[in-house]
């Protein structure tokens, strides 16, 4: 169908349905990954927008951002191109190589380059952590606690926004045990970011908190 009447039908779902209406903070781009040198794939994200634009409009609902998944070998150049038609950019820190060094180069290669856009454009930054397979040479529930800790205050450091976690599907090759452990790790950051420590007012806001 019409890309207009498709998202169209996306925006009034999400508008009658209090559950959604309350829980959808963004509008998620879909393909994601989208080319600035491909103009029929600009042309569409460009098209997504307006008709999201228009339909929250239509219904008299306060705008919601829109995001877009960028890979993470994405210049900042290029993120420039597609961003402009964002509000909110995530980016991956995909590595081949699992080792310390590898997998802190990649996050901070990856944010440094949102970073840049996000100063330029003004969209917001957000990095993407993956939750979607074992960390190798890792054994104890604690081990990959730490690990995924470290990863995440280091995005937050380099300037990142916000946390995207990829995903909490069933992933081959992932026990539902080790996800869980995971994910309980993602968790303990947000709290810590939104929780007693408030630490989001640090690292997204710049203000100074008072420790108990």
């Amino acid at each position: 169908g019409d890309i207009t009447e498709q998202v169209d039908k996306q925006v009034d779902c999400v508008a009658t349905n209090p559950a959604l209406a309350t829980t959808v903070k963004w509008w998620g781009v879909m393909p994601e990954e989208l080319r600035s040198w491909r103009r029929e794939e600009m042309d569409y994200l460009s098209k997504v927008m307006m008709a999201i634009r228009s339909a929250e409009q239509k219904r008299k609902l306060s705008p919601r951002p829109v995001m877009m998944y960028e890979p993470s070998n994405r210049r900042a150049d290029l993120l420039e191109l597609t961003g402009k038609f964002l509000d909110v950019q995530a980016i991956g820190t995909n590595t081949r190589d699992f080792s310390d060094a590898a997998v802190v180069n990649a996050i901070r290669t990856s944010v440094a380059a949102l970073v840049q856009t996000s100063s330029r454009i003004g969209t917001y930054p957000v990095v993407t952590l993956a939750l979607s397979k074992p960390i190798p040479n890792l054994g104890s529930a604690e081990d990959i606690k730490q690990v995924i800790r470290r990863n995440t205050y280091i995005a937050l450091i380099e300037g990142a926004r916000g946390v995207l976690v990829w995903s909490w599907a069933t992933r081959k090759g992932l026990s539902a045990a080790d996800r869980d452990i995971q994910a309980d790790a993602y968790a303990s950051v947000a709290d810590d970011l939104n929780g007693k420590m408030n630490l989001g007012e640090i690292f997204l806001r710049g203000k100074l908190v008072a420790m108990d």
